[in-house]
């Protein structure tokens, strides 16, 4: 119960609270459960953009062009969806950068195909500086 607890406020934390925050800091523990709900977030879109082709297809044999109007359509919404969820990634990547006394510049590192995002979750995978650094108190850091 205790988990659910915390998931759900470092969702509350991240998507509405510091939505497009980079100051300050973020614990391990606030990175690393919003990184579980964006995983399932993007497992849910996945099955659902599978839904949305199958619909699709089946509407296409009836009507051809309603087939792809609404699986246009849909699939934009799944799209904007996750769009909508890669500010908050970057954010509490940034703030979690931070934690480490990290630029956020770090995260340009993710434009590097593969070794990128390895070498970017390795560096987050460590604590954090303890006391004050460049960028905050350890009070700043959301209490979970």
């Amino acid at each position: 119960m205790q988990f659910l607890k915390e998931f759900e406020q470092v969702i509350h934390t991240c998507l509405w609270r510091k939505y497009a925050t980079f100051q300050g800091r973020a614990d391990p523990k606030e990175f690393w459960l919003f990184i579980l709900f964006l995983l399932l977030v993007n497992l849910a879109a996945g099955v659902f953009i599978s839904l949305i082709y199958l619909f699709s297809m089946f509407i296409a044999v009836i009507m051809p062009a309603a087939g792809l109007i609404v699986g246009g359509i849909l699939m934009l919404i799944a799209v904007l969806a996750l769009f909508a969820l890669f500010i908050p990634f970057l954010a509490v990547t940034a703030r979690r950068l931070h934690d480490r006394d990290m630029s956020a510049w770090w995260l340009l590192l993710m434009l590097i195909p593969s070794f990128g995002v390895l070498a970017l979750f390795i560096i987050c995978i460590f604590e954090g500086t303890y006391g004050a650094n460049r960028f905050g108190d350890t009070e700043n850091i959301t209490e979970l």
